[in-house]
């Protein structure tokens, strides 16, 4: 993800980091944080960066220009893995965990979760990130795909 001259990246190492593009060989760290997700990637919105651990039970936010995080937050109890990126829409922000359970989440520097909402009759296993589309939204499973929306 890269903003205003800045690429943003979360990985493997459990960290977030932020670096000017452009530049070649050991470049410049313009901040780091020590969390971060090994699947999916994040959303940049307004300023700040917004990502799911992958094990799914904590959601964080920073402020790009600090380089410190805004929130760390729990997500309910029961929350599943998530691997799929997290997308933005309407203010809020679609974190899907591979049970199947959209948690949605206000796209703002205070944690806020606005619904929650699960697709019970399918048991399938849900990896892939969600995809919006005139005015509906796809979702993958291993074993289907859905589209919610009005008609």
């Amino acid at each position: 993800m890269a903003a205003h001259g800045v690429v943003f990246a979360i990985g493997g190492r459990g960290e977030a980091v932020a670096v000017k593009a452009g530049g070649k060989g050991d470049v410049t760290e313009v901040w780091r944080i020590p969390r971060g997700s090994i699947v999916s990637s994040p959303v940049y919105h307004e300023g700040y960066l917004y990502w799911a651990l992958d094990t799914g039970r904590t959601v964080y936010c920073a402020d790009v220009k600090k380089g410190e995080l805004a929130y760390e937050a729990g997500m309910p109890p029961k929350t599943e893995w998530i691997y799929a990126s997290p997308i933005l829409g309407a203010g809020n922000l679609y974190y899907i965990a591979r049970d199947g359970t959209t948690y949605v989440v206000a796209a703002k520097p205070e944690f806020e979760l606005v619904a929650t909402n699960k697709l019970a009759a399918d048991r399938s296993v849900f990896n892939a990130s969600p995809v919006p589309s005139q005015g509906q939204l796809l979702i993958r499973s291993d074993g289907f795909l859905y589209c919610i929306g009005k008609k």
